[in-house]
């Protein structure tokens, strides 16, 4: 798998994944919701003698060769597909090479789907077939209807000059896809479709989602003046913000709602059981509820409540589609030294995401604890330090995912461990 990547500025190509003696060493290869661009000689990606390759929710701009060569023997059964390919100095796809295979035609793709992808300003806007491929075409949004292209009209990117290649409201790529059972997310893991039918290209339109939600600006919460008789209108000022977070979060009543929390230590806890916090919509995190850190400040979260704990999530299947979320500069901290458990998600909670989070110093029990709970993401984060486990899930539990996190230094008193499945049930 190769996934989530930045590939630029390479001379040659981006991803060259292929083994000229046929010898299949690289099938069921899957490269998706990648940014690839700027390599200075060849394409973006290269693939070819191999099998069941997956290419898809890629960007793949401004590269000097083709954006996507399919070039080499025994390509059976591949998909290329929702990838958005733009001011490539070549064919935007090219499937199948003469010269590669010496003239032999039993070189030709079979089998392949080419679907969903968006195509502009490349050198050729076009999907060209050296010999005749045995593929299935669908709905390839293009400046005009040339080969594998069926489907034309305006990019509507939102700046492709400054390589945002989100939609916008005019785009003919809204709605205009092929729903494909191969994947069901964007580009940011946004769910297909967000409307009617799938968007073409990499990225879903945020259908339905409000960007800045009723009632304005994201609430600010600071350490510094005094905020007697301050209203949540005010506290949308950067300039007059709240002291507390847990002031902060009497204004979170609208889905999709941001708490910025500028540098400091904040001696409170977050317990949704005592202040209710609405959750984003979904069905994606694109309108999420978000309680981050402003900018790349150093927010620490300590209670000194004692028995408690830090954030807990006791709301049931109202706590949902909520983030935590710190910068990769400085990591929210939530520090466990008063209380047992750092962080208790309990029955019904789904969907919450901790991103750039410093876990640390759970006084008696786990740094993060799960029971009947779904959904949840702990990512490019740091768990340590706790007297137990690191991360514990209980219950029945499914969808969590642990992703680019260090989990080091927990006590794991026997039965205990880095990462723990307690008891019940896990998929």
């Amino acid at each position: 798998i190769i996934r989530d990547s930045h590939i630029h500025h390479n001379y040659g190509y981006g991803i060259q994944w292929f083994e000229s003696n046929g010898n299949h060493c690289g099938d069921g290869v899957k490269i998706y919701n990648n940014i690839i661009h700027d390599q200075t000689a060849f394409g973006g990606i290269v693939v070819g003698h191999s099998d069941n390759i997956q290419v898809y929710n890629n960007v793949i701009y401004n590269n000097t060769g083709a954006g996507i060569d399919y070039l080499y023997g025994n390509k059976n059964n591949g998909l290329i597909a929702n990838n958005t390919i733009y001011g490539n100095g070549g064919v935007a796809i090219v499937l199948g090479s003469t010269s590669a295979c010496n003239g032999d035609p039993a070189c030709k793709v079979t089998n392949g789907v080419v679907k969903n992808n968006m195509i502009f300003n490349n050198g050729t806007n076009a999907i060209t077939e050296p010999f005749t491929a045995s593929v299935t075409y669908g709905n390839n949004l293009c400046p005009s209807l040339l080969n594998g292209c069926t489907e034309t009209g305006t990019a509507g990117f939102t700046n492709a000059g400054a390589a945002d290649f989100t939609l916008t409201a005019s785009s003919s790529a809204r709605n205009s896809g092929e729903t494909l059972s191969q994947f069901s997310y964007d580009h940011d893991y946004s769910s297909r479709p967000l409307g009617t039918d799938w968007d073409i290209g990499a990225y879903e339109y945020p259908e339905g989602v409000i960007p800045t939600p009723p009632s304005g600006n994201p609430i600010y919460v600071a350490k510094t003046g005094s905020d007697t008789g301050r209203t949540c209108a005010e506290a949308e000022s950067e300039s007059t913000p709240f002291l507390t977070i847990a002031k902060g979060l009497t204004c979170m009543l609208v889905p999709g709602k941001v708490l910025y929390i500028k540098a400091g230590t904040y001696a409170e806890s977050i317990d949704t059981g005592v202040q209710h916090i609405t959750g984003g919509a979904g069905p994606s995190y694109s309108n999420a509820t978000i309680i981050a850190s402003y900018s790349t400040d150093l927010v620490t979260i300590k209670s000194n409540a004692g028995p408690g704990v830090n954030i807990f999530f006791q709301n049931g299947a109202s706590d949902t589609y909520i983030v935590f979320r710190g910068s990769a500069t400085n990591r929210m901290v939530i520090d466990g030294t008063n209380t047992p458990n750092n962080v208790a998600l309990y029955p019904g909670a789904n969907h919450i995401r901790f991103e750039y989070v410093d876990f640390k110093n759970s006084a008696n029990f786990e740094n993060v604890y799960g029971l009947n709970t779904s959904n949840i993401d702990i990512v490019d984060s740091l768990v340590h330090g706790a007297v137990t486990t690191g991360v514990a899930f209980d219950g029945t539990s499914s969808g969590w995912l642990i992703e680019r996190t260090q989990v080091y230094s927990n006590s794991g008193a026997a039965p205990h461990a880095g990462i723990r499945q307690k008891s019940g049930t896990a998929s």
